[in-house]
């Protein structure tokens, strides 16, 4: 909770130095906690009451325990009394790193400047077109889109793609409870503590149990006696970049239709730890514009002389609307009063399934969707024209709904949700369809061959799911491949019997990851390479090459394609694709070799595939790239968690690996938190959460449940059994 709201305001400095600074200033340039103040003021009065019960209890505990977390002493302070705000402003944080868009509409620009719109939609979700307005945008030179990329831009605008998260309900009438059994996995990034609480919440009108993130007072996931629910990200894009003209004679003031607009200017001090052995630092002034689109986010790294870069995102409008939606969502008893308490939401927008114990099973995506009448997002748009600007919101009665549908089931894992006759336009993010589709296929195997008998123990095996995904193209031609040596003889006769399952124990799974990473790197490195970009650019795109894009190997595998991407640019010769795969596959080998002997039957997944759950501010940088830079701490080996995994990218059982030279097929993201929850035995529901439910690294519950979720064990969901639950009771009926 402490660290949350430091990241969010912009006040790390404080504590960890110098070194969070960059950190820092991008948040006070985004203004997050600007925004939670102007949220808890158009708060209604009911919800301000409640948020307040919530932090005179959290006040309570900093003001009487025996003992703060192990940090603060680490750290050498005492945290500040908790505000609403505080919540807030974590509710602004979520919808930030939930809404990534806009580091997309930056790399799709500086890609389609140095390799046109084509290649560039090979490395990203591919878009349409440009328009010729923006075309010529990108000839005028002063447009340099890699100044955007600054130091704390290679942390916060290159998110990593498809994080993921599932989440499918069944109707009754497959069921063998006879009501709707719903499943739901979130993918955030790892974290100690874990980033989600499992509690249970009673009142007179209440009775709802799930996780709860810790500085909100509600269930964000889970059931009450009446209905069950869950979520997953959209990607819906809801961030876009303005490219707004300075007027020459006054960087301060920016164009629109002919004139020149004063930008509003504010000016922010970050104070900045004294480190050992130095002088107190100055405080940081940091200068805070904005336009009518938004903060001013090129000034991260230094203002510019000509242009400027502005950022609109919906996170600017939340009015607490979306706090509202989720304290509703917690009493709602039926479909009707679901969707009036989600009428409200605004950002980030998510995909909430819907059960009932009526039987009914139903979707909804509530939440702001920008309209645009001119562009699509896809990259930045050009400010001086007011056309641009975003004209409203979809109506609430037009967002993409569904109830009851006649397949007798629905399924979101971050892909497309609407067809071609949806008639406005959402996002190009979506995910691949590879977990929708898998997902899809095993409920309607599981209908057709189990009819009315699907239970609980039929979801958690589909939740566990590690069938490597797609059309077994990839699988296909890597089998097909005539080995030209005798290591590469073993290798492929292993994947030659392999059922495709990225199990930890599996040896062809590490084969697969490690030979299909060399050969994805070995694509893209060298093209980025040969552009020249600027090293912040380059930093940036870095991301690219490291997270692996399976649709861009399926896209050359399917289509048997000798494309120019394959050819590598430092060689006079003109490769293949199946030049540079016999490449990788040698480098596979020989990495794998050198790691783990010379018998790749040895080798399994889970030896190189480890699932890391990193501590802010107290694990070693290079093992914790979500979170703002730190130097490598002595306490890391306290404090950081790490486990052998199975999965892959875009299995059900999500565990998506990077393939930077220091953190090669480690894992970052991933399902922290499940639930499976039947409506017709409701205390029989599952759930499960990654870590603990302690912050305390001393605890044998602060990871006491990472081996059994990693292992795919679930706990009740119910407290009526459970050993060593601490339970808060209220003061009174005026507190209650």
């Amino acid at each position: 909770m402490e660290m949350h709201r430091r990241v969010a305001a912009g006040r790390l400095a404080e504590i960890l130095g110098e070194e969070a600074l960059p950190s820092d200033i991008f948040m006070r340039t985004l203004g997050l906690y600007k925004n939670a103040k102007n949220v808890w003021r158009k708060l209604p009065e009911r919800e301000k009451k409640i948020l307040l019960s919530y932090v005179g209890g959290v006040n309570e505990g900093i003001e009487k325990l025996n003992a703060l977390p192990a940090e603060f002493g680490a750290l050498q302070y005492k945290p500040e009394l908790w505000k609403p705000e505080d919540s807030l402003v974590w509710m602004q944080l979520m919808s930030w790193r939930l809404s990534g868009n806009y580091g997309f509409e930056v790399h799709r620009t500086l890609l389609i400047q140095a390799f046109g719109l084509e290649k560039a939609n090979l490395l990203l979700p591919k878009v349409d077109s440009v328009s010729s307005e923006i075309s010529e945008v990108f000839e005028n030179s002063k447009f340099h889109f890699d100044q955007l990329i600054g130091s704390s831009g290679v942390t916060y605008s290159a998110p990593d793609k498809y994080t993921g998260s599932n989440s499918w309900v069944v109707a009754g009438e497959h069921s063998k409870s006879g009501k709707p059994l719903l499943a739901n996995d979130p993918h955030l990034a790892n974290t100690m503590p874990a980033i989600w609480y499992m509690a249970e919440l009673k009142g007179d009108n209440l009775s709802t149990i799930g996780a709860t993130f810790p500085g909100l007072p509600f269930i964000v996931i889970g059931r009450n006696d009446s209905i069950a629910w869950g979520v997953t990200s959209m990607l819906a894009d809801t961030q876009d970049i303005f490219l707004e003209k300075l007027n020459p004679l006054n960087r301060h003031q920016y164009e629109i239709d002919g004139e020149f607009l004063d930008m509003d200017i504010q000016r922010e001090k970050i104070f900045i730890r004294k480190d050992y052995l130095r002088r107190k630092p100055r405080p940081h002034e940091v200068v805070i514009r904005r336009t009518v689109h938004g903060p001013v986010i090129s000034d991260v790294t230094g203002e510019l002389t000509d242009f400027a870069y502005s950022l609109r995102w919906t996170g600017d409008d939340e009015d607490g609307g979306t706090f509202s939606a989720f304290l509703n969502l917690n009493y709602a008893s039926n479909w009707d009063e679901f969707r009036s308490a989600l009428k409200t939401f605004v950002t980030p927008i998510h995909n909430f399934l819907y059960a009932d114990k009526q039987g009914n099973i139903g979707y909804l995506a509530p939440g702001n969707f920008p309209i645009r009448k001119f562009g699509d997002g896809s990259i930045p748009t050009a400010g001086w024209l007011s056309k641009n600007s975003w004209h409203g919101w979809i109506p609430f009665s037009d967002v993409p709904a569904s109830y009851n549908p006649e397949r007798g089931y629905i399924v979101t894992a971050n892909n497309k949700v609407v067809d071609d006759t949806y008639p406005y336009h959402l996002t190009f993010d979506w995910a691949p369809d590879y977990r929708a589709d898998r997902i899809s296929e095993e409920l309607s195997r599981l209908i057709k061959e189990k009819s009315s008998e699907i239970d609980i123990a039929d979801m958690k095996q589909l939740q566990l799911d590690l069938k490597s995904p797609g059309k077994n193209t990839i699988l296909h031609h890597l089998k097909s491949l005539r080995p030209r040596t005798e290591n590469q003889t073993k290798v492929i006769d292993i994947l030659k019997t392999w059922d495709g399952k990225m199990s930890g124990s599996s040896s062809a799974a590490a084969i697969f990851a490690a030979w299909t990473g060399h050969y994805y790197r070995l694509l893209i490195k060298d093209d980025i390479d040969s552009v020249g970009f600027a090293p912040i650019a380059r930093r940036s795109l870095s991301r690219l090459e490291n997270n692996i894009h399976l649709e861009l190997l399926e896209e050359i595998f399917e289509d048997n394609i000798q494309s120019e991407i394959c050819d590598h640019k430092s060689t006079a010769s003109v490769e293949s694709c199946d030049d540079i795969l016999y490449i990788a596959l040698n480098h596979a080998i020989n990495e794998l070799t050198n790691r783990f002997g010379e018998s790749p039957d040895q080798w399994t997944w889970m030896d190189i595939h480890r699932n890391q759950f990193p501590h802010f501010p107290f694990s070693d940088s290079y093992l914790a790239p979500s979170n703002p830079y730190t130097e490598d701490s002595i306490l890391h080996g306290l404090f950081h968690r790490e486990v052998k995994a199975g999965g892959g990218i875009e299995t059900v059982n999500i565990a998506p690996y990077g393939l930077g030279d220091r953190n090669r097929y480690l894992q970052f993201y991933g399902p922290g938190y499940r639930q499976l929850i039947d409506l017709g035995k409701p205390n029989q529901s599952l759930f499960s959460n990654a870590t603990g439910q302690s912050g305390n690294p001393i605890s044998r519950h602060y990871d006491d449940l990472l081996i059994p979720h990693a292992e795919g064990r679930y706990l009740p969901m119910n407290t009526e059994n459970s050993s060593g639950a601490l339970s808060f009771q209220p003061a009174g009926k005026e507190a209650q």
